[in-house]
């Protein structure tokens, strides 16, 4: 009689086991050529079953559905472990339906990303930076127009007239950005049309165009 149940038991661990195994390497897959695409270096932790499901639900939506999504998991092994079934409960179902879509969102994330139809961390991050610096160079922009003239070129103004240009060329220099460019009227450097004070010698424009 054992001789039967236990060629029995190990049919019925292939019959469960077998069908995930392509599911287990697939998605093991993806998810380390994603990271590698993303963050440009590969992570074996896709192939650990729990943190794959993060994986999953982060790379698709954000950390926060990972973690919802392990986190059932976790509940689900304690309740069936006290003989309580959830596996037809509406959580569970929706849990699974996340997880579908999680695997096709970022199936679709790989290739735009593999496409450059996406920016991976370090372009995000480069853009982040070049938006920070658009931002202060408008704030001094601003600064600018609320002062004089006699002001802008004033020792003892408000304004700081070394951050102007640092900040004007951080941005005039960045390979990114393509747009028509100027001389500047004073020092005869080529600028671009959209800056108001030249980064190499901190003439304003604005101050050119009002003399005028």
């Amino acid at each position: 009689m054992s001789e039967i149940i236990i060629p029995f038991f190990l049919i019925s661990i292939i019959i469960f086991i077998v069908p995930f195994i392509p599911y287990i390497i697939i998605t093991g897959i993806l998810l380390n050529k994603y990271n590698k695409l993303m963050y440009k270096k590969s992570t074996f932790l896709a192939y650990i079953p729990i943190i794959r499901l993060y994986l999953l639900g982060k790379y698709a939506f954000n950390p926060l559905v990972g973690f919802f999504i392990v986190l059932w998991i976790i509940i689900n092994g304690i309740l069936n472990g006290k003989g309580i079934d959830v596996s037809e409960s509406p959580i569970n179902i929706v849990v699974i339906i996340i997880i579908i879509v999680s695997i096709i969102i970022t199936f679709k994330k790989y290739f735009d990303l593999k496409k450059g139809k996406i920016p991976n961390a370090i372009e995000l991050e480069e853009q982040s930076k070049l938006q920070e610096l658009k931002e202060q160079n408008k704030t001094v922009q601003m600064q600018i127009y609320d002062a004089s003239n006699a002001s802008i070129v004033n020792n003892n103004s408000n304004v700081n007239n070394q951050q102007i240009p640092v900040i004007n060329n951080q941005i005039h220099n960045n390979p990114s950005i393509n747009v028509e460019k100027k001389n500047c009227p004073k020092c005869g450097q080529p600028i671009r049309n959209d800056i108001k004070v030249c980064p190499f010698c901190g003439y304003s424009t604005e101050q050119n165009i009002n003399s005028n």
